[in-house]
């Protein structure tokens, strides 16, 4: 079968959510010179209550068995919530995960690719953060890795494209990951009505 990778395939397909989610307030922000301890703290709890929903589910043996170099980065995010303050009871950002619980392996790797693919990001986004809020014991979440974060952001790529060997599940795969996305970005769009209120 004459098939992309699914890695650049979920690059490309998943393109114009990814753009949206940099550009929106709640994560732009991070890269200003001007951010504030407060509105970092408010990303700080939409990523988790995104983070904790979601590996939730994909914290299951399917997937462990696959061999992915990954671990679960919601607690990393409460340490730097802690280390800014006591975590407030933040459940009206909780995601519903109801429909997310009957998910299929291939559905779980689109997750993955999003929830992977931020590490990256935070190779530029924690030492910048750092230098704005000078302290470096608020951002664990984006050294989670340390040294081998790309190696192993590759290393799981890789894993993916070997396990999906179709255009129906490679089209299941992208659909899993943009819905990642646009779980996201409802919990930023939810976390700023909550505090115009």
């Amino acid at each position: 079968m004459d098939m992309d990778m699914i890695s650049l395939s979920l690059k490309h397909g998943t393109q114009t959510l990814h753009r949206s989610l940099d550009q929106h307030i709640m994560l732009s922000r991070l890269m200003s010179n001007s951010l504030s301890l407060s509105e970092y703290q408010d990303t700080l709890y939409c990523l988790y209550a995104w983070h904790k929903s979601i590996e939730t589910i994909l914290y299951s043996q399917n997937v462990l068995n696959l061999g992915l170099r990954m671990q679960p980065k919601h607690p990393q995010i409460l340490r730097d919530i802690q280390n800014i303050s006591s975590l407030e009871d933040d459940t009206d950002l909780t995601l519903n995960i109801q429909e997310l619980k009957q998910i299929s392996l291939v559905e779980k790797l689109g997750l993955i690719y999003v929830i992977e693919g931020a590490t990256l990001g935070g190779l530029i986004l924690g030492p910048k953060i750092a230098k704005t809020l000078k302290r470096k014991d608020i951002t664990n979440y984006y050294s989670i890795y340390g040294a081998t974060t790309r190696e192993n952001f590759v290393h799981n790529m890789k894993v993916l494209d070997e396990y999906i060997s179709s255009s129906a599940q490679q089209q299941l795969c992208i659909k899993s990951a943009q819905s990642g996305f646009a779980m996201l970005e409802s919990v930023f769009n939810k976390k700023l009505i909550l505090s115009a209120a």
